[in-house]
Parts: structure tokens; sequence; C-alpha cells
């Protein structure tokens, strides 16, 4: 379900950076409709017979709306194709689908999302309350670059522990995104929340 859930939300935020433009856009059929109708270009009448843009073209459109491309094409596609099969019941070939649904959501979906609107993925982890320590330590192990909101405190992990057999590419980088969201320089790996 991971997979199928994180491709939809990708490709409802994909819809609505479009729609920011202009809401028509999202629809692949926008130019069939006729004046000559009825209700021509009314809501309801878009709703009833518009088509929305495939999946597999959004990023398309989304570059020729915004000029902007998503980050990872080629993470894009191996969603789609792993997404398609699921849905067509479809074992996919040899995939750890937790670590691809990881990876689309923080290196595909987090970057649109915070570049477009300003939010983060991290904030809309499944149940906030206990924290996102487990998201925290998985995107960490992976050495997977995620967006971090401003109060960013990874809480009972420490970060000694999350980044001890991480690259120094990525523990550098880490540490620069943690101070650039937070203001606050990560003084100690052994602290768990500078806050």
């Amino acid at each position: 379900m991971s997979v199928l859930n994180a491709s939809h939300a990708c490709e409802l935020f994909i819809k609505a950076s479009i729609a920011t433009h202009h809401p028509l856009l999202i629809f692949k059929d926008a130019f069939n409709f006729s004046p000559d109708e009825a209700n021509g270009l009314s809501l309801e009448n878009i709703i009833a017979k518009g088509r929305s843009h495939d999946f597999a073209n959004l990023p398309k459109i989304y570059w020729a709306v915004t000029g902007k491309s998503l980050n990872r094409p080629d993470l894009f596609e191996d969603m789609r194709q792993t997404r398609n099969a699921l849905q067509h019941f479809v074992e996919p070939e040899h995939k750890d689908l937790s670590e691809l649904t990881l990876r689309f959501i923080y290196e595909v979906v987090d970057p649109l999302i915070n570049s477009d609107f300003g939010i983060h993925a991290l904030e809309y982890y499944e149940d906030i309350n206990d924290g996102y320590d487990y998201t925290v330590d998985q995107l960490i192990k992976h050495e997977i670059e995620f967006s971090m909101p401003s109060n960013f405190c990874e809480g009972e992990v420490s970060w000694d522990e999350a980044l001890a057999d991480v690259n120094a590419t990525y523990r550098e980088w880490f540490h620069g995104a943690f101070l650039k969201a937070t203001g606050t320089p990560l003084k100690s790996e052994n602290s768990t929340c500078p806050h």
C-alpha cells in the first residue's frame, strides 16, 4: 500500500502545483470543451467530463507549466512501473518496496512540496505525536537527503548513533541542512536535541 499511497500523494501534489498556474492545465482534454455546450467550462461540466493527465505524463506537464523538473526522474519512473505492477496484481521484481517508497517520498515528493508549497514531508508523518525518530533514522541510514522544518529535532535517537555509519559527504550535508533549517549548529553528535 505504501507504493500506491506515495504515488497518489505525488500525483495530487504535482496536479496542485500545476493548478496554481491555471486549474484547466491539469486536464488533458480542456480544449475539447466547446463554447456551444450548455455548461461550457463550468466546474460541474469539467468535473463530469474532464480527464486529468496520466501519472506517467505529469513530470512533462509539470516542467512545461512551471519550468522546473522533478528530482530523480529515474526514481519517478521506477515508482510508476512498480505502482502499475501492483495495481495489476503483479509482484514487482526483487525490490525493497519500503526503501523505494522512502526514497520516492524524500527524493521526489519532498523537494517538490518544499519548493512549491513550503512544507516538509517529515511533518506529515503518520503519527507525529510519536515523533519521527524511526523515519529520520531510516533516512540517515540510507543516506537520503530531506528537507527539515525549522523545529527539526530527532528526539530519542542520538545523532552519534544515527550518523555513525554514513559517509563523510552525507554527514557534512546533514550538519549543513540542520544548521540551515534550525539556525543552530549541531554542537555534538551525542546530543539528542539542541532545542
